[in-house]
């Protein structure tokens, strides 16, 4: 389901259940095909962000209708996507569409990947910006620190408790080349870190790939549901992000030669159509109700 409002892109590719391959099981180790579990309110961050100032009527959003998705395996993870895949996948035509229609503006064009991480992993929030190391590395060292600045002093408002029980204060942290969530898959062989041409692209590396700002974040479960159900809080974390986006507005990626993605010029035109203007408020009411049924009456094992 795609929204295309504004030059601020909200995105959740695990608010579903999804299929990849196992050509690199990073996290099972197992080859073959493997279930991504549902990432437990990325898609209601996504929805109520886009509907909190400062993103309402001018950002975009790209998640799964569940509606529509009701069998994972009707859909390519678009965080694992091999290049055979993305002239099929609903998100990476969705990329372009957004890439298209506001690369280059002057407000600042930036892409927010939104995903969760059980609480046991740690808590930090991970920010995944290797892409950027990989294909604009001369950004890489500014992108960081204003991140580091605007995040750090939030997350410190946030109180790290989960019902009676007190967990370690949220602190930000920026996995390195090779690291599991860093935003950019890559693997170790023969003791060198190296991307053969074959390996999987994340949606912030196809974003990258493109020359946009993409920037993924990796929210502890605990502070998930903190901020889906304080509104206070969500907008404070909204307005860190849009604090980011209009300190790097100035950043221009520079679109690769060998990009990663099917396809780099205009021609490619999405798959789905965007939600038409005056239907977005409806729809994404629409879709907050489906997700809040989800968790009703879910059998998954979400993280």
């Amino acid at each position: 389901c795609m929204c295309l409002e504004g030059p601020v892109l909200l995105t959740a590719p695990h608010g579903k259940e999804v299929w990849r391959d196992g050509t690199w099981a990073w996290v099972s180790g197992i080859s073959g095909r493997r279930l991504h579990h549902r990432e437990l309110y990325t898609t209601e961050l996504v929805l109520r962000l886009s509907e909190t100032p400062p993103f309402k009527n001018s950002s975009s959003f790209i998640v799964w209708n569940a509606r529509v998705m009701k069998d994972p395996r009707e859909g390519f993870d678009p965080n694992y996507l091999h290049g055979t895949e993305m002239r099929y996948s609903q998100w990476h035509h969705a990329l372009h569409a957004f890439r298209n229609k506001y690369r280059g503006d002057p407000s600042g064009c930036i892409h927010f990947d939104i995903h969760g991480k059980k609480d046991r992993s740690g808590p930090a929030v991970e920010i995944g910006i290797e892409a950027l190391r990989h294909f604009a590395p001369m950004l890489y060292d500014k992108t960081r620190s204003v991140i580091d600045a605007r995040m750090t002093p939030f997350l410190a408002t946030v109180p790290a408790v989960k019902g009676r029980k007190k967990m370690p204060q949220f602190t930000v942290a920026f996995p390195g080349p090779g690291d599991r969530d860093n935003g950019f898959w890559q693997r170790t062989e023969g003791g060198e870190l190296q991307r053969p041409p074959e390996a999987p692209s994340t949606l912030v590396g196809q974003t990258v790939g493109m020359g946009l700002l993409g920037i993924q974040l990796e929210l502890p479960k605990t502070l998930r549901c903190i901020l889906a159900t304080t509104p206070r809080l969500l907008s404070d974390f909204g307005n860190v992000l849009n604090d980011i986006r209009t300190s790097l507005c100035t950043v221009s990626v520079p679109t690769p030669i060998s990009t990663c993605c099917h396809e780099a010029d205009n021609a490619i035109e999405p798959l789905v159509a965007p939600i038409p203007s005056d239907s977005v408020r409806a729809i994404t009411s629409q879709l907050l109700c489906d997700v809040a049924m989800i968790h009703l009456l879910d059998t998954e094992k979400p993280i």
